[in-house]
């Protein structure tokens, strides 16, 4: 079972990777799936700390992140999602291709 402390960190490390390779071919890159999956892992990256930098301004961020993380957590609930599963699934793939690219 993952935490949301062991997801957080997780999610950190694969950010901050992409900091230092900011690229969608990498060299000896030759799947497609894969230069896919850099490109996603590379956008998340960026979008993530631009809105980190973004909410560091606002004063209730913690207040609109708990909001947020309930009410996905219900909706997921009532829809019968396992986003624990979910959750898991994404951070493994996203690993993958970290892996796969170092």
């Amino acid at each position: 079972m993952i935490t949301i402390q062991e997801t957080q960190n997780k999610l950190v490390d694969l950010i901050n990777s992409r900091l230092s390779v900011r690229q969608i071919a990498t060299p000896g890159v030759q799947g497609p799936m894969r230069m896919l999956g850099e490109k996603m892992l590379n956008m998340f990256a960026g979008q993530m700390i631009s809105d980190s930098m973004m909410a560091e301004q606002k004063e209730d961020i913690k207040d609109e992140l708990l909001e947020n993380v309930m009410s996905s957590l219900a909706l997921a609930g009532l829809l019968g999602i396992d986003l624990q599963q979910e959750l898991s699934d994404a951070i493994s793939l996203l690993e993958q291709v970290t892996a796969e690219g170092s």
